[in-house]
C-alpha cells in the first residue's frame, strides 16, 4: 500500500514536472501574442497620425490659397460659424486642417460638436509633448479612421473647386485678352486709315 502510494505521489511529481515547461512555454506564446498586437496597433497608430497629418496639411495648404473658401467648407460640413472656427485658430493655435480634424473627431463624441468637447480636444492637443491625433482619439475612446475619411473627401473637393475656380478665371482673363486684342485692331485700323486720309488729302492740296 505505501509502495503504491509511493508510486502515486512520484507520478504526480513526474506529471507536474512535465506540465511545468508545457506551461510556460503556453505562457510564452500568449505574451509574444500580446507584443505582436501591441506592435501591430502601434504601427496601425503611426500610420493614421501619419495619414492625419497629410490630410491636414492638404486642407491648410488649400486655405493658403483661399482661406475663405476653405473655412466656408469648414462652416457647411460641421455646422458651425465663422467664430468658432476663429476662437479654434486663435485660441487653440490650430490650423485649417487641425480644426476640420477635431471637428470629426468632437462630432463622434456623446453631445456632439460643443464647447466642452472641444475643449477636451484642444487640451490633449496642446499638451507636452503635442500629443498626435491617433492617441487623441484613443483617448476620446473612437477610432480615427472615419475622421481621416471625411478629411480625405474634403480635400479631394477643395482641389476640385480650386481647379474649377482657376480654370473660369482663366477663361475669363483669356477673354478679356481677346476683347482688348479686337480693340486693339480696330485702334490700329483707324489710325491707319486716319493716316491714309491726311496723306491723300495733303497729296490734292500740293496739286
Amino acid at each position: 500500500m505505501k509502495t503504491a502510494k509511493t508510486g502515486l505521489f512520484l507520478a504526480g511529481i513526474f506529471m507536474f514536472a512535465a506540465a511545468v515547461p508545457a506551461m510556460a512555454q503556453k505562457k510564452g506564446m500568449e505574451k509574444a501574442q500580446e507584443k505582436k498586437q501591441e506592435m501591430t496597433r502601434e504601427m496601425t497608430q503611426a500610420q493614421e497620425e501619419k495619414s492625419a497629418d497629410e490630410t491636414a496639411g492638404e486642407i491648410n495648404a488649400a486655405a493658403k490659397g483661399d482661406a475663405e473658401q476653405v473655412q466656408a467648407r469648414i462652416m457647411t460640413q460641421f455646422g458651425v460659424d465663422g467664430g468658432r472656427i476663429q476662437t479654434m485658430r486663435e485660441e487653440g493655435g490650430m490650423n485649417y486642417g487641425e480644426i476640420s480634424l477635431a471637428l470629426s473627431l468632437a462630432k463622434g463624441m456623446e453631445g456632439g460638436i460643443n464647447d466642452d468637447n472641444l475643449a477636451r480636444i484642444t487640451a490633449l492637443r496642446q499638451g507636452e509633448p503635442k500629443m498626435g491625433w491617433g492617441k487623441i482619439a484613443q483617448d476620446l475612446g473612437q477610432k480615427l479612421g472615419p475622421a481621416i475619411s471625411e478629411n480625405k473627401k474634403m480635400s479631394a473637393e477643395l482641389r476640385k473647386q480650386a481647379k474649377e475656380g482657376k480654370g473660369g478665371k482663366d477663361a475669363k482673363k483669356n477673354k478679356e485678352m481677346k476683347k482688348e486684342k479686337t480693340r486693339e485692331k480696330a485702334r490700329t485700323m483707324k489710325e491707319q486709315g486716319a493716316g491714309k486720309g491726311g496723306a491723300a488729302k495733303g497729296g490734292k492740296g500740293g496739286k
